[in-house]
């Protein structure tokens, strides 16, 4: 029995959307015009890592197939003192399996690909058109992964290869920039 590689076990999504209060009539007409309109939105999610598929890379069986399970070394821990992405999980418990099938269980419960947790933000400014109170203009910034933090993929599992167990790749952007226009009627 092994867990899916699709098995993701957390998933949060958090959105929030905010129309600042509007200035009422008995209010400055040129306050009014600058602040009313305006809106802030927000979307944060989390998600936690999916297990990973730890191959040999190698034809230890002489079978033709490069994707057999190594074999586990004994005595070593599932788990690593100082985890970072140049050594995500202990790569020292992996060994080539050579002339039989290895016995590293598909898909490992104790390795999984890193959490990520992005945040968009949104600032937007609604305006009504002068000639028609129906029609508006809408311009809005969007920053995707505001915060920029490094957003890491999966660590590489093939364990014959030099960067085995290391993080070389991120699995969203970093941070985007993105101007709208949008025109209502």
């Amino acid at each position: 029995m092994a867990n899916a590689l699709t098995d993701q076990r957390h998933n949060l999504t958090v959105a929030v959307l905010y129309n600042l209060p509007k200035l009422g009539d008995n209010q400055n007409a040129m306050a009014r015009h600058i602040v009313n309109g305006w809106s802030v939105n927000a979307i944060f999610q989390y998600y936690s890592g999916s297990p990973l598929y730890i191959h040999q890379g190698t034809d230890g069986q002489h079978n033709g197939n490069n994707f057999q399970n190594p074999d586990l070394v004994a005595g070593q821990s599932n788990d690593i003192k100082d985890r970072s992405i140049n050594e995500w999980f202990n790569t020292a418990r992996f060994t080539t399996a050579v002339s039989h099938f290895g016995n590293t269980p598909r898909n490992p419960s104790w390795i999984t690909s890193p959490s990520n947790n992005p945040l968009e933000l949104e600032l937007a400014r609604s305006f009504t058109m002068p000639f028609a109170e129906s029609q508006r203009l809408s311009l809005q910034i969007q920053a995707f992964n505001a915060f920029n933090h490094p957003q890491f993929g999966a660590p590489n599992s093939n364990q014959s290869s030099g960067s085995f167990g290391a993080i070389s790749s991120t699995s969203l952007d970093n941070r985007e920039l993105q101007l709208v226009a949008k025109y209502y009627f």
